[in-house]
């Protein structure tokens, strides 16, 4: 009885170790940092000027003060309105070992902020008439699972689709959970084989599921329609129309620029566990400088970038069954609601928004059709907490601007 007892002991010892030691290890190595911030974080930034110094230095006041207290490595910004860059910054720092001061020049991982570069990119593509929004799976990669073949384009783009997000598995299991895979997938359909055998949740159309995996199998629609792969249709379709430099995140390639990733807690930090993101490019896996965003912010504003009734629809939420809309107002790889927090209860604005969180990076950006501004925030940590400071931050920005606006009109 005793050795049955001890075996079932060794058992349940053996699959403890299997299942939760690899977490143990995961959290005492990643999601634990030791590591005090180093003194004046606040003290650096840089800025890029076409805005009268009062407004400037209300600027630098707003990142700065907003960077403090949120206990990030660094925050970068930039603001834009009416086709010009106001102003650009960056406060604390974009490696902590050396350390290095961020500039407004550094990139920053951006989280689904991806997904809005993606829409947009789909906007371009169906402008040139390269791309069809109500293409099916079945028109473009037969190949697919018959499962997926009554999938839209445009279901893909809004979390229509049906395709799962990342697996139930707690959270708090990061060590087993798949959407911080540290493995390397050479290319979008490589990358396809983490969800693409997997039941759908429910008819294409009929409901919504935000997934990131539903983008994964958006880039490879838009490869296989263009014939070009992912990484060509970014530089050909954004970054040369715009001067922009937007760039696929990949942890094999060596890049100067790039903030150095961190994971932060009550002060500290440590290094951000090298998650790869090559599984998911489209959807979370571009990095770039605010200035480019709010660059891009601009020229959706303007009616020859993309043409109006792609733009509409690319700014619309799209409906589900029994229901003029979504659960989240998501339209074509954008958010769009009426903002509250800008400019207050008395002042509601339409924004256009997308945030995000990884392993290494928050990032927010917002357009004010009505304003004609963009505003873009990024942080070189993982931070859950800190995503509402950067949100702040962009909102403080944004009110900063208007005020001054507002100043200058009235002669003050």
């Amino acid at each position: 009885m005793f050795n049955k007892l001890l075996k079932g002991f060794a058992v349940l010892a053996a699959l403890f170790l299997v299942l939760v030691g690899p977490t143990a290890y995961f959290w005492i190595q990643w999601m634990m940092p030791g590591n005090g911030l180093p003194a004046a974080t606040d003290a650096r930034f840089s800025h890029q000027v076409a805005a009268n110094s009062e407004l400037v230095a209300d600027l630098e006041r707003i990142l700065v003060e907003h960077h403090s207290q949120s206990g990030a490595p660094s925050f970068s910004a930039a603001i834009s309105r009416d086709g010009e860059l106001l102003w650009a910054g960056a406060s604390g720092f974009a490696e902590l070992e050396s350390p290095v001061p961020a500039t407004s020049n550094f990139v920053y991982r951006l989280g689904s902020v991806s997904k809005a570069l993606t829409g947009t990119l789909l906007g371009r593509l169906a402008d040139a008439g390269l791309i069809d929004l109500d293409a099916r799976v079945a028109d473009l990669a037969p190949e697919l699972p018959h499962d997926l073949h009554a999938i839209t384009v445009r279901q893909l783009a809004s979390h229509t689709g049906g395709i799962r997000h990342y697996s139930r598995m707690p959270t708090w299991l990061p060590a087993h959970h798949e959407s911080i895979t540290a493995q390397h997938y050479e290319s979008v359909e490589d990358g396809l084989a983490l969800f693409i055998d997997d039941d759908l949740l429910f008819p294409p159309g009929s409901d919504f599921n935000y997934s990131t995996f539903g983008y994964s199998l958006l880039s490879y629609l838009m490869e296989r329609a263009t014939r070009l792969d992912f990484a060509t249709l970014v530089n050909q379709y954004l970054n040369a129309a715009l001067s922009t430099d937007l760039r696929l995140d990949e942890l094999n390639v060596d890049m100067p620029d790039r903030a150095t990733t961190y994971t932060t807690a009550k002060g500290r930090w440590g290094p951000a566990y090298p998650a790869d993101p090559s599984y998911k490019w489209a959807g979370g896996g571009i990095v770039a400088t605010p200035s480019d965003l709010v660059w891009i912010g601009q020229a959706l504003l303007g009616d020859t970038f993309i043409s109006m009734p792609i733009r509409a629809g690319m700014w619309s939420p799209v409906p589900i069954t029994g229901s003029n809309t979504n659960p989240q107002n998501y339209g074509i790889g954008w958010r769009v609601d009426l903002s509250t927090r800008t400019l207050g209860e008395d002042q509601p604005l339409q924004m256009i928004h997308h945030g995000g969180t990884q392993m290494g990076g928050v990032a927010f950006w917002a357009i004010y059709p009505e304003l004609g501004i963009s505003v873009a925030v990024a942080s070189n940590t993982g931070e859950r907490a800190v995503r509402g400071d950067v949100q702040d931050a962009a909102y403080a920005l944004v009110r900063a601007v208007v005020t001054a606006a507002d100043d200058q009109t009235l002669g003050r």
